[in-house]
């Protein structure tokens, strides 16, 4: 929200700045310092990225069934990132590289039961019709 609010801000500067240059308040090095200052400020304005965990997504969709997918993999991809936009909204950053950590650790412990379940379910299913 303050990058937002810094963005609108840096605008309303430069609006005032073009329209005060055009009524001659700048002088031509006023107005270049001022530019200056604005590419400045657009060099620093941090890059929208994609949300963390958004190729495994695309992974675990790809590698496990519809139904699972749906229920587990994707509902824990979601819990996470809920988590981790509120650390990084709160300025918690050690708390989000944290719960990263812990997402990848738990996304695996899930994936290795999921994977055993589903190997039992099948030689259950082997037992019974022999």
């Amino acid at each position: 929200m303050s990058t937002l609010l810094e963005f609108i801000a840096t605008a309303s500067t430069a609006a005032t700045a073009v329209g005060a240059a055009i009524l001659g308040y700048f002088t031509k090095s006023e107005l270049k310092n001022l530019s200056k200052t604005m590419a400045k400020l657009a060099s620093e304005r941090p890059t929208i990225k994609k949300a963390p965990a958004s190729r495994l997504l695309l992974a675990l969709k790809f590698i496990f069934p519809g139904r699972a997918y749906e229920r587990i993999f994707k509902q824990i991809v979601a819990d996470f990132r809920e988590e981790y936009f509120e650390a990084l909204s709160a300025g918690e950053n050690a708390r989000a590289r944290w719960l990263t950590i812990c997402f990848y650790l738990n996304l695996m412990w899930t994936t290795v039961f999921w994977v055993g379940t589903a190997i039992a379910k099948k030689l259950y299913d082997l037992y019974k019709l022999g």
